[in-house]
């Protein structure tokens, strides 16, 4: 079999950095049907064995990224944004005359293959696309899901959990809005769930939202901001006149309700974007007819995705690893996390050196605001995945450009910032926040593991 790509017939795909979230979702998606190999600098690496034979089950393909399975019979070699030009991979594939394909490019060929339903925004996208995976899931609509984290429920069967293939043609995309590449996918459904300042300006996020909008069919929007009001059909939000509409509730014994218009759900995570995050899935089923009661049934038993609001422990403290790292994200795990109990110690990991830069003033205005006097903050070093980077701009540059009043450590090292935490915290949350490092998970649980050994002695 084969599919057509920006004019080239393609029956055999070679995607650089295979192991990234993006490029290994649509690498297992166009499995069954194409003839795919990857290749990634983190080959052999220990931390991606896991992942690497759960592409290899599928018939992926997994080789060193030195150029070596750029073969002439390859059609097309897949790229991100983050592969750069001098990627040996994409060297030996321009010396042999193989066409190189960007990843957005590749997925908007699948998307016209389909009844896309597309959710973009700068925050909470993978959460609602997975959301919408289960929703469908749930009433029989055997959706296609292509997504950018894993759901627990998929890597419970198995598998990475990025991306399934189901037997219809309903298909289920997070959509970047970071890279410019949601204006290349004409879905049916958009769902736009916020804009602010993240990767780029609002004003241009606004301006690729009502590109990306007026090649959709139905648009859910937010209600309320204005920006976004004229390319919407579809609204959701805390006003009464949303079509879903959102009404706070309580967090009580380990579950939070509200309601969406008439209708009561709880969901084990609580916060005011986690309800909003529900009826912007409700909104993103209801052109296919899912009644919105359906929904909420199935959204209940929504397992979730790595790395979002995952609760390692509670006793004697409670620690929580999520993959917050911009201002927005970031305040909507902390409100999650003041549903624990205080104090709260935050532990962020800035995810880039350029991310860090972009965003240093609103992240010294969100800290500035909402770390409490009893509360501490803990910057870990930047993380680093190579390549050629302006590096001046520091998470200890972060630390010291903050008010004094607030307390702040900016440790060398993760073992650094677990002996702090072992130092001073003996009640509480802690949340540990942050994009891109995998290991950031195993730090949160080593962190509950120290805390739990120096509590029993």
């Amino acid at each position: 079999m084969s599919i057509l790509i920006e004019g080239v017939s393609c029956s055999r795909l070679h995607f650089a950095g295979i192991f990234g979230v993006g490029m290994s979702a649509l690498a297992q998606y166009l499995a069954p049907q194409l003839s795919i190999s990857g290749s990634d600098r983190d080959y052999g690496k220990p931390h991606r064995a896991d992942m690497a034979e759960k592409l290899r089950s599928q018939h992926i393909s997994i080789t060193p990224q030195d150029g070596s399975a750029l073969v002439p019979e390859v059609d097309a070699l897949v790229v991100s944004t983050a592969v750069d030009e001098d990627t040996p991979d994409v060297q030996a594939a321009r010396r042999l005359a193989i066409p190189v394909l960007h990843r957005s490019q590749v997925l908007a060929a699948v998307v016209r293959a389909n009844k896309t339903i597309a959710v973009t925004g700068t925050s909470g996208k993978s959460t609602v696309s997975a959301q919408i995976f289960h929703i469908l899931q749930c009433c029989g609509y055997a959706p296609s899901y292509i997504g950018g984290a894993n759901l627990t429920t998929l890597v419970k069967e198995g598998l990475v959990g990025n991306s399934y293939r189901g037997s219809s043609s309903i298909l289920v995309i997070e959509a970047d809005e970071s890279d410019g590449t949601v204006v290349r996918y004409h879905a049916d459904t958009l769902v736009v769930l916020n804009v602010s300042r993240d990767h780029r300006e609002e004003e241009e996020v606004v301006s690729l939202m009502n590109t990306a909008a007026r090649q959709a069919r139905h648009v859910v929007v937010p209600h309320g901001d204005d920006r976004l009001r004229e390319i919407g059909n579809i609204t959701f939000g805390a006003f009464s006149e949303a079509d879903f509409s959102v009404s706070h509730g309580q967090f009580s014994q380990g579950a939070y309700s509200f309601c969406i218009n008439t209708e009561t759900v709880s969901m084990s995570i609580p916060g005011r974007y986690v309800a909003e995050n529900c009826a912007a899935a409700a909104a993103g089923v209801s052109p296919l007819g899912v009644p919105l009661k359906r929904a909420l049934q199935a959204l209940e038993s929504y397992g979730g995705i790595e790395r979002r609001f995952d609760i390692i422990g509670t006793d004697p403290v409670t620690v929580i690893d999520d993959y917050a790292h911009n201002p927005d994200k970031l305040k909507n795990a902390m409100e999650g996390a003041r549903f624990f109990t205080a104090p709260l110690t935050v532990v962020f990991q800035p995810h880039g050196y350029g991310p860090l830069r972009f965003l240093f003033e609103d992240l010294r205005r969100l800290f500035e605001e909402e770390i409490g006097q009893d509360d501490s903050l803990i910057v870990l070093p930047v993380f680093y995945a190579g390549g050629r980077v302006d590096r001046r701009v520091t998470s200890q540059d972060l630390a010291k450009a903050l008010d004094r009043s607030i307390r702040v450590y900016a440790p060398r090292d993760k073992n650094e910032a677990r002996k702090i935490i072992c130092r001073t915290v003996s009640a509480g949350t802690v949340l540990v926040a942050g994009a891109r490092d995998v290991h950031l998970s195993d730090f949160a649980r080593g962190i509950y593991s120290s805390l739990r050994g120096s509590h029993d002695k």
